[in-house]
């Protein structure tokens, strides 16, 4: 007997994994998926060890450390590898070209003035792109 259609449609996923269709979830797509599992292998690689897995991890919050650091030590650091706030709206009026270097289209700025209980640009004295990516929205 032929396997039915669902059966023989097949899903893949970004490391070149095929699953079969019927048999994905979003379970198996999120464990498929090269942003959980890339980091744990590019750190250990086959070893599965517990002194594989003491020395990534002693490594990564030893470079944490690290970068904290330099970090609270030199404004120059600072600002070089957390970046600065950028300001997407000014009186009322927005930046484009800063807008698009940053890669915030127009209907993501709204979405966030609305979240903070802004219903038009025209209203807002200046909007910021945070460091960690939040929209800090200072009314008039």
């Amino acid at each position: 007997m032929m396997p039915s259609r669902a059966r023989r449609a097949y899903a893949i996923s970004l490391p070149r994994e095929i699953v079969p269709a019927t048999r994905t979830s979003s379970e198996d797509l999120k464990m498929s998926d090269p942003k959980r599992n890339g980091p744990k292998y590019s750190l250990v690689g086959d070893d599965t060890s517990l002194i594989g897995g003491l020395i990534s991890a002693t490594t990564l919050v030893v470079f944490a450390y690290g970068i904290s650091f330099l970090t609270s030590h030199s404004k120059l650091a600072e600002r070089i590898l957390e970046g600065t706030p950028k300001i997407l709206v000014r009186h009322g009026r927005r930046r484009p070209a800063e807008m698009a270097k940053q890669r915030i289209s127009t209907s993501e700025l709204t979405e966030a003035l609305r979240h903070q209980g802004c219903a038009s640009i025209s209203r807002v004295r200046a909007a910021i792109l945070e460091n960690d990516g939040r929209i800090t929205v200072l009314k008039a």
